[in-house]
């Protein structure tokens, strides 16, 4: 069975369309055994009415209420909660396309597979695909490589389906932001093989006010995430360490960049320069760098301000 973990917060504030959408897209799912949990993080709004209509529907659905304490202890309650082998997280403003839950169930019997990764669509109307899709595999070394020189790996909770026991031994951060990131590289080297869909099970809403798409100080959470992730691979698996440094670099550059256009202050900004300045040399001659990185580097070489202008006329 699937244990489908929907985290919810005010999910009422826009009169509950989002939410109900989300829940609407995951109780027509057919093809596999699954239930929906949804963790109701303290809300303070109507939503707890919301999920009490689908609850009284539905009997796969079950809901839980908790104090306000973050999409990482709701996921982690949901984790524990689960009566599935495997869970898949769903944002409560996104929606699982048709048929994604029994294209997630058949490649677990295909693969065996502890992970299987799908993709993200852009329209919500695409249906995911029953039998006729491609499934590759990667061992987990390869595939957290790929994540962290961002060369399309996946480091999302979400379009994924995981195996409850990794996510047992390895559950979120609660104490941060980018937990997300910060997980993707312990779940992935625990779980030794990761498979990947090649078609969208997931629809994915861009929200220009998200959290990812503005400042807040909580961004610069990405530097104790990446620098959890170097700590880890340096006694679990030494040779990510390239690979683990540079995902550092990237994230020290991008908030070096949008903390100094925001004035967020010189403590922040001096302490991402000299990270920068410690490891792009290694990541400007290792091969697997992405073009954008190395453009960055050269721009540093060059000095704060010529960085900084370039940084503005993209942004």
């Amino acid at each position: 069975m699937i244990s489908v973990i929907v985290p919810v917060y005010n999910g009422a504030a826009d009169g509950g369309s989002l939410l109900r959408e989300c829940l609407d897209s995951i109780v027509a799912q057919t093809g596999a055994d699954f239930e929906l949990l949804v963790i109701d993080d303290g809300s303070t709004d109507g939503t707890a009415a919301i999920l009490a209509g689908y609850a009284d529907r539905y009997p796969f659905v079950r809901v839980f209420g908790k104090a306000n304490g973050g999409v990482s202890s709701a996921r982690n309650l949901g984790v524990g909660m689960a009566r599935g082998e495997f869970v898949c997280f769903v944002d409560a403003d996104d929606c699982l396309l048709p048929g994604a839950l029994n294209a997630f169930a058949a490649s677990v019997r295909r693969t065996k597979a502890p992970v299987i990764i799908g993709t993200a669509a852009a329209d919500r109307q695409r249906v995911a695909a029953s039998d006729g899709f491609g499934i590759k595999e990667y061992g987990a070394v390869d595939y957290a490589a790929r994540t962290l020189y961002q060369r399309g790996g996946h480091n999302s909770p979400w379009a994924m389906l995981v195996h409850r026991s990794l996510l047992v031994a390895e559950p979120f951060d609660e104490t941060m932001r980018y937990e997300d990131l910060e997980l993707s590289c312990r779940l992935y080297l625990r779980a030794g093989l990761i498979a990947v869909i090649d078609t969208p099970l997931y629809f994915y809403r861009h929200n220009p006010a998200s959290f990812l798409n503005s400042w807040t100080p909580g961004r610069a959470d990405s530097l104790r995430a990446t620098a959890a992730i170097e700590k880890y691979v340096a006694v679990n698996e030494p040779c990510l360490l390239p690979a683990a440094r540079d995902r550092r670099l990237s994230a020290n550059f991008n908030v070096f960049i949008l903390a100094s256009l925001n004035d967020a202050g010189r403590a922040l900004t001096e302490q991402c320069w000299r990270q920068i300045c410690q490891y792009r040399l290694a990541s400007l001659f290792n091969r697997r760098v992405r073009l954008k990185n190395k453009i960055g580097i050269i721009l540093s070489y060059l000095g704060r301000r010529p960085l900084l202008s370039v940084a503005k006329l993209l942004n």
